[in-house]
């Protein structure tokens, strides 16, 4: 798990850092303006955060604070890591006592899995309050890859340090769908790190590509969509039938989060949460996916789309990953008029929460 703060726009160029750029191949335009002018049209909480940006982008003492946190994050000395595990742990507290996700009422949580475990305080949380753990499997990228320090205090719990956006063979990649001349061809991991059969209770997806990972060229085109598909659609497949899922994501009033959680709500019993101190500036949320169905038949595609799509990000070309996420403007309606009243109904606590906070923000307080 990585605690790089997420951003808000304050001022000048800052939009940029917080959304992805109208011309990126991993933004829809047309899907996105008829999402933002249905919010716009339709919910209250969604243009307070919306104006409180627009303030904060003309305010430079904006830039200062998410610097500042970035250079927190990123250089952390001791008692900064420190803070950061402690944060986690209460974030985890705060999510299960709002939505029940990890102790899960009358089900058990037996086997737990999170591919992005680092600094390790929502495992630590897990374990304190689910008594019949029986195994949990903790993944993390290496530190001297950039990767953060695990702190978890369960030593029962082995790490595996490594780089999921890798892990080639489990996304169902072959030796022959990567180029003779592509580059570092030979550190995809051909060979599955999970069993056919392995399956879990309760998993985590919360990574998020970090500024200190050292990367080649190549990496930097679609690396967080290699990412975000590969725990969705390992987390899914290996997920049993009933379990969990929980899903950090960014930026509610993107076209792409609406497809997220459209797509999880066929499958599952779906709520969003947002924590009111850690967050309250910030786009962070958590999409909880209950119940979810992940033998049926949409969840089995779900997971061959995200497969599909790694192999795009990592190999296709630009037009090709251009194509991937475009939606066709009547497609696009279609689904905003089947599922946006839900969407609305379940983004307002979000919404709420950060407009709260950024009312009260330093760099936009007084203005």
């Amino acid at each position: 798990m990585s605690f790089i703060p997420s951003k808000i726009p304050t001022s000048g160029n800052v939009q940029e850092r917080i959304s992805p750029k109208k011309d990126s191949p991993e933004v829809d335009p047309n899907a996105q303006e008829l999402l933002l002018e249905y919010l716009a049209n339709n919910s209250d909480e969604y243009r307070r955060v919306r104006d409180l940006r627009k303030k904060g982008w003309e305010n430079s003492q904006g830039d200062e604070y998410f610097k500042k946190q970035r250079q927190d994050a990123d250089g952390a000395d001791e008692k900064k890591r420190r803070f950061f595990y402690y944060m986690m742990k209460s974030i985890a507290l705060d999510l299960d006592l709002s939505t029940g996700a990890l102790t899960r009422g009358s089900l058990k949580t037996e086997r737990v899995l999170d591919m992005c475990a680092a600094p390790g305080g929502f495992i630590d949380q897990t374990m304190v309050m689910c008594h019949d753990i029986t195994r949990v499997r903790a993944m993390s990228l290496p530190q001297d890859e950039g990767g953060h320090e695990m702190r978890l205090r369960n030593k029962s719990v082995n790490v595996e340090f490594r780089d999921i956006t890798m892990l080639a063979g489990d996304m169902g990649v072959v030796e022959q769908d990567i180029p003779d001349s592509f580059p570092e061809r030979d550190t995809f991991v051909l060979d599955r790190v999970f069993q056919p059969d392995e399956k879990y209770d309760l998993v985590f997806c919360d990574g998020q590509v970090l500024r200190t990972q050292q990367r080649s060229e190549w990496r930097e085109r679609g690396e967080a969509t290699r990412l975000q598909v590969t725990e969705l659609a390992l987390g899914l497949e290996h997920l049993r039938t009933g379990g969990t899922m929980i899903i950090l994501m960014h930026m509610l009033n993107t076209w792409r989060s609406f497809k997220f959680i459209h797509q999880f709500s066929k499958i599952a019993d779906v709520s969003l949460y947002k924590h009111h101190r850690h967050h309250r500036f910030r786009s962070s949320f958590y999409l909880v996916a209950k119940n979810v169905q992940a033998e049926s038949s949409y969840a089995k595609s779900l997971v061959k789309l995200w497969k599909d799509q790694y192999k795009i990000a990592a190999f296709g070309s630009e037009e090709e990953r251009v194509r991937m996420h475009w939606e066709d403007k009547e497609v696009a309606q279609g689904k905003i008029d089947e599922f946006g009243a839900e969407f609305i109904k379940m983004g307002h606590n979000i919404w709420k929460t950060q407009a709260d906070g950024l009312e009260n923000a330093p760099f936009i307080k007084g203005l």
